[in-house]
């Protein structure tokens, strides 16, 4: 048998196409076509289907399939995260029992209300080992902050320079926390005028204190 796709047959569906009217392309006469023209038609009833499924179908997968690559991009991220944090969560569990211990310390470096009259002894103590007259250390109004109550205190002593400079070095050593501010240094005036060489010199600070605003807790301290 000979093969069907030779030179032969071309040539007669050749002639069977000019052959044709146009009334013979009516799909009601399909049945009666040359065979390429009917392949031609199959292959492009074929391309419409697989274009048609394409569009309707595999364009609308192919955005579902996109918003689930970046879900899971999303989620695998977050895994990493969590995976990294429990592999290192005993580090983390010890950094944060620091953070808390030294955050507990430093509060306890803050004079509560109760403790405000020893911390006013203290100072006054302090005067007094360095040789100084407290003219007066009072109580100005306290700033409430989000975190903290800033209390100032106004003092003012009189004394040698030498004295004056030991005074402040040992506020600032206080067990708790005491920071001085708008220092004024003078010297000490009689009625009459001036004193004379060695008279003492007179020390204005603004001295302040800070204690802890614990959550809730009003401006009295009490929640």
């Amino acid at each position: 048998m000979k093969p069907v796709m030779t030179r032969a047959f071309w040539v007669d569906q050749w002639r069977q196409i000019k052959a044709m009217e146009k009334s013979d392309l009516e799909l009601a006469g399909a049945g009666n076509w040359p065979s390429s023209i009917k392949g031609v038609v199959c292959v492009l009833v074929v391309g419409v289907i697989w274009f048609a499924m394409n569009t309707l179908l595999v364009a609308g997968t192919e955005q579902e399939l996109e918003a689930l690559n970046a879900e899971e991009a999303q989620k695998l991220s977050s895994f990493e995260l969590r995976a990294f944090q429990a592999a290192n969560l005993p580090l983390l569990k010890l950094q944060m029992d620091e953070l808390n211990d030294k955050m507990s310390r430093l509060i306890g470096m803050l004079p509560t209300d109760a403790e405000m009259p020893a911390l006013l002894d203290d100072i006054s103590e302090v005067a007094r080992a360095h040789q100084l007259s407290m003219d007066f250390i009072r109580l100005e109004a306290p700033t409430r902050h989000p975190f903290y109550t800033e209390q100032p205190l106004s003092i003012r002593v009189e004394g040698q320079y030498h004295h004056l400079a030991a005074f402040i070095t040992d506020i600032s050593r206080l067990p708790r926390i005491v920071t001085l501010h708008d220092f004024t240094l003078e010297k000490k005036t009689a009625d009459g005028g001036e004193l004379g060489p060695g008279a003492p010199l007179v020390l204005n600070v603004l001295a302040k204190t800070y204690r802890y605003q614990a959550s809730g807790e009003t401006e009295g301290g009490s929640p």
